[in-house]
């Protein structure tokens, strides 16, 4: 089973998966970072991809996140990252299908702007293992807390107006099969 937590940068998508219980949480963001310090071709190409904010075509993006194994067949999984754009739910649509896995419930979580761009004043993350917060310079696992260059406000700016340019059409079709679930904070 598969369930979706979907809403704009800096919403808390991660957090929010997090505190689910029992369930395997599956990060985009995450395993294209750790893709990209691969030195494979795939990898250089998301390594510029998550530094110039380009789009990543859903034909190597999907395979990467729903590969062998990634998903459990023992609990529930939470994807967080997809789908971006409006034409991505059927290639979703048709690899779950393809693995057996059924799409259950998307989690929308949709804050003001105001609290988005309060987070993004504060957002610090590891150079190390990639974990946000906002209130040390070290983080647990010993490595550095820094600002990262896709937490500027002309990054944040850019991928928010994506956002607000897809969701209308994403949560639509979504919903067509998917029951959604909306959170504001």
């Amino acid at each position: 089973m598969l369930s979706i937590v979907y809403g704009p940068p800096l919403s808390g998508k991660s957090t929010f998966a997090s505190k689910m219980n029992n369930i395997n949480h599956i990060s985009v963001g995450k395993i294209c970072r750790h893709e990209s310090s691969q030195q494979s071709f795939r990898g250089l190409y998301l390594k510029h991809a998550i530094l110039y904010n380009w789009f990543i075509p859903s034909q190597i993006l999907l395979p990467l996140v729903l590969n062998n194994n990634i998903l459990s067949q023992n609990q529930e999984n939470v994807l967080d990252g997809i789908p971006k754009y409006s034409h991505e739910i059927n290639p979703l649509k048709k690899l779950c299908k393809n693995n057996k896995v059924n799409l259950k419930t998307l989690h929308y979580l949709n804050p003001p702007l105001d609290i988005l761009l309060n987070r993004l004043k504060t957002r610090r993350t590891c150079n190390l293992c990639y974990k946000s917060s906002t209130n040390t310079n070290l983080c647990s696992c010993g490595g550095l807390m820094i600002t990262r260059e896709e937490d500027s406000m002309t990054y944040f700016l850019d991928r928010y107006s994506r956002f607000q340019n897809h969701s209308a059409i994403i949560l639509e079709k979504l919903s067509s099969f998917m029951e959604i679930k909306t959170y504001v904070d």
